[in-house]
């Protein structure tokens, strides 16, 4: 049950808590800690959603070079990623769950696959696991609260951001044909474009450092 992220009964969707916050907001919460949802998925039963064990990213648009600027980042904050959603999808796949008792197996409670899909107003971007990307290898959550009242902008002077190299990421075209050089992306206080970046870049296997 480690990769299972949600389940649905009646009229009520118990998810893993990770998925509902900023990721730095997850470092607070237990592995098993899990919020209620009011809603269903219309289909009955006991249903245990896990993501299918291969993730699409959208591949790069050689047609999209008009967006893609891979600017040097300027010491401004800002959220360039307003329009950024989550959706919840399936596939056809489904399989009942082993109750433990040899040759009997309980139809109403089951494994269904459903994606979590990254989507920026109404365009699909990819699909997602967020609970395995959060405790990946490549991924550094480092707590910056209490920098969370500060300036909106860098405080370090130019020769030294210029030392750093890093590219300013303001939309998903560019987070998709992502320079060689370290990148930050811009989505100050939107906790989704957040987590959704941070979740792809990480199932990218890119070092990924969320502040």
């Amino acid at each position: 049950l480690s990769n299972v992220m949600a389940m649905s009964s009646g009229d009520s969707i118990f998810v893993a808590a990770h998925l509902l916050v900023d990721p730095l907001d997850s470092r607070d919460l237990k592995p098993s800690s899990i919020s209620r949802i009011r809603g269903n998925i219309g289909k009955p039963g006991i249903a245990m959603l896990l993501p299918p064990p291969e993730l699409q990213v959208r591949p790069r648009n050689s047609a999209s070079w008009q967006v893609i600027n891979h600017t040097p980042f300027d010491g401004y904050f800002l959220d360039a990623f307003d329009g950024t959603s989550l959706h919840l999808s399936f596939t056809e796949y489904s399989r009942p769950m082993d109750v433990g008792i040899h040759g009997v197996r309980d139809a109403d409670i089951y494994f269904l696959e459903a994606y979590v899909q990254v989507y920026f107003k109404g365009q699909w971007i990819g699909d997602v696991d967020i609970v395995s990307s959060l405790e990946s290898e490549f991924m550094t959550l480092l707590d910056s609260r209490h920098a969370s009242s500060g300036p909106s902008e860098c405080c370090h002077q130019a020769k030294n951001l210029r030392a750093f190299r890093l590219i300013a990421i303001d939309n998903w075209d560019e987070f998709v044909d992502s320079p060689d050089e370290g990148m930050i992306v811009r989505a100050k206080n939107n906790w989704l474009a957040r987590l959704a970046a941070a979740s792809l870049s990480s199932q990218m296997q890119r070092k990924t450092v969320v502040m």
